[in-house]
This record gives structure tokens, C-alpha cells and sequence, in this order.
């Protein structure tokens, strides 16, 4: 590039290409593209290069053109059309985000009936009667339980329980509280444990692993989980 730094560059950028591939360099000047008509006219280049330098000009130059263009179109411009022309940006954008905001609407109200739906038929299959208790907040886990038998119904993944047909929303209730229940001391992240078959207590905290030693049919390691009732001394078993 040229050292006289007096002469403002020109806003025009000299595209440089080999066999047609193009791409910006440096702002090219005024000398600059002198200095190149000039090697053009004196014949001081190759034939080729001349032809690459004559295509170089051109661009230039088109790219020149257009910005002259947009400056005059910008210049034209008064202040009232372009204060328009926010405003009816700004109302543009106040009508897709109100659209945005009715589409969320609709959706959650779309997510609850499904919700309810699922919960309706849910209630009416033997084996989602249990409740959902999940292990702990950063385990994906969660064990079937029943309060009628008073022990484990199954144990699953999120991924599974919803594979077998739990409702979204259970699950959900689970993540949040620890139980799908919405019956207090049913395996809230607060509640002690479990009446487990009428033979002894089981700690919340080992609900997980006394579901896994149940399907495993181990009930033997699963009742050494259990803690004897408090006017006893030892856990009931066979």
C-alpha cells in the first residue's frame, strides 16, 4: 500500500482472484488504481495479467458505483421517512411478538388437555396405579410404588416409564417433588420412607436400591434394607 497518507483512501476495496476465484484484500487508493490503469496502458504487464487487471478495474469500479448509489438514495431520504420507517419496524415487531405470545398460549393449553387426557387414561390401566417416586434429584430414576401392597411396582428411566406409558405430567410432578402423589408423605423429597409390606421401615433413601434387589427377586438383601417398626427388634421376613 501507498505511505502518502495525506489522500483519504477510496471506500472502493480491490477484489484479488486467481483463475476467477475472488475475495476482498486491503482498501485500494486512488494512486493505486492509477499506478494500475497506467501498466495497463504503457503494456508494461503480460497480456493475462493484463486481462485480470482490466476485470479488477471493473469491479472496482461497479463496486464504486453502487455505493454512490446507496449514499444518493440515503441522502434522499428525509427525516419523516425514515422515523416511518421505524415506527412501522417497531409495530412489525410488536405484532410477531403478540403472534409469539398467543402461539406459546395455545400451546401450554394444547400441553395441559394432553396432560389430563393422558392422566384420564392413565387412571384407568392396573399398571399405572401406582405412584411415581423418583430415587433423587440428579439420578434418572424412578421407582413404581404402591400403597396398597406397600412395596415396589417397577423401576424405570424417565425414557422407559414414559416408553410404558406413564403420563408426561406424572413424571414431571416426580422431577419436581419427588413423588407424582399429590398426597402429602407419599415420597415427597422431604418424606421419611415407606411401610414396606408390613415388615419393617424403609428409608426414603434406600428406596432405590430396595426396588433394584425386588426385581432382581433378592428379598433377602432387599429386607436387610429395612429398619424394624419402633416396638420392635427385628424386620419381619419369609
Amino acid at each position: 500500500m501507498s505511505d502518502d497518507t495525506t489522500a483519504p483512501p477510496s471506500r472502493a476495496r480491490l477484489p484479488l482472484g486467481v483463475a476467477g476465484s475472488w475475495y476482498d484484500d486491503e482498501p485500494v487508493t486512488d494512486e493505486q488504481l492509477a499506478g494500475l490503469n497506467a501498466s495497463v496502458e504503457d503494456g508494461e504487464l503480460p497480456s493475462y495479467s493484463r486481462f485480470v487487471v482490466r476485470k479488477l478495474l471493473r469491479e472496482v469500479e461497479r463496486r464504486r458505483s453502487l455505493e454512490d448509489s446507496y449514499i444518493v438514495a440515503l441522502d434522499q431520504c428525509s427525516v419523516g421517512d425514515l422515523q416511518q420507517a421505524v415506527a412501522e419496524r417497531d409495530e412489525a415487531r410488536a405484532k410477531a411478538d403478540a403472534a409469539m405470545a398467543e402461539l406459546a398460549a395455545k400451546v401450554g393449553e394444547a400441553d395441559r388437555l394432553r396432560d389430563e387426557l393422558a392422566e384420564a387414561h392413565a387412571s384407568h390401566n392396573p399398571l399405572l396405579r401406582c405412584i411415581l417416586v423418583k430415587a433423587a434429584p440428579d439420578r434418572d430414576l424412578y421407582i413404581g410404588w404402591s400403597n396398597n401392597v406397600e412395596a415396589p411396582t417397577g423401576i424405570w428411566t424417565r425414557a422407559e416409564a414414559l416408553n410404558y406409558g406413564f403420563p408426561r405430567s406424572r413424571l414431571d410432578r416426580a422431577d419436581r417433588n419427588g413423588t407424582s402423589s399429590m398426597v402429602p408423605g407419599s415420597g415427597q423429597w422431604d418424606d421419611d420412607g415407606f411401610i414396606a409390606e408390613q415388615r419393617g421401615w424403609l428409608r426414603r433413601d434406600r428406596l432405590a436400591d430396595y426396588a433394584q434387589a425386588y426385581a432382581r427377586e433378592d428379598y433377602e438383601a432387599a429386607w436387610d434394607l429395612l429398619e424394624p417398626f419402633e416396638d420392635e427388634t427385628e424386620v419381619r421376613r419369609g
